[in-house]
């Protein structure tokens, strides 16, 4: 039960290091950020609800506005940025990861005021560093996965 909790721990953790507005305290990881979503993505339609906060764009909308379920944003990264960047996996420093994304977030938040609109220039600045953090958070969990389950002590059946 602990090992599982660790596990389910962990992988939560090194997702949220990735996410630029897990990030930083600035207006609650701008979830006070209010935005009004105007880009269309890959998918080329708006969201049905565009009113969101800029945290919520960064947690799901960019991701859903580029491909329709999961999986295919995993093949997307798989046949295009996984295989540009295997470095990415080299330092297993969480604390070079957070400064790493908390500078991303501060770039992209520069100049969003509340009530901002993103547009499609917004989203095409913004998809290369979704890319990249969610390429780099799945080669740095496998990699600590890989360390951590090296060193575990070997099961024995009773």
């Amino acid at each position: 039960m602990q090992r599982r909790d660790s596990l389910r721990y962990l992988i939560h953790f090194v997702g949220d290091i990735h996410q630029p507005f897990h990030t930083v305290a600035d207006g609650n990881g701008e979830n006070g950020l209010k935005v009004l979503v105007k880009f269309g993505g890959l998918i080329k339609s708006p969201p049905k609800n565009p009113e969101d906060n800029l945290h919520a764009v960064w947690d799901s909308t960019l991701i859903r506005q580029t491909t329709y379920a999961w999986g295919s944003y995993v093949d997307r990264l798989e046949g295009d940025w996984l295989l540009r960047h295997p470095e990415a996996s080299q330092t297993l420093d969480p604390v070079a990861w957070t400064l790493e994304t908390h500078k991303l977030a501060q770039d992209m938040a520069a100049c969003i005021d509340n009530g901002a609109t993103l547009d499609n220039s917004y989203y095409d600045k913004a998809l290369p560093v979704v890319d990249e953090q969610l390429g780099r958070a799945g080669l740095r969990l496998a990699a600590v996965l890989n360390r951590w389950l090296s060193s575990a002590p070997a099961c024995t059946l009773p």
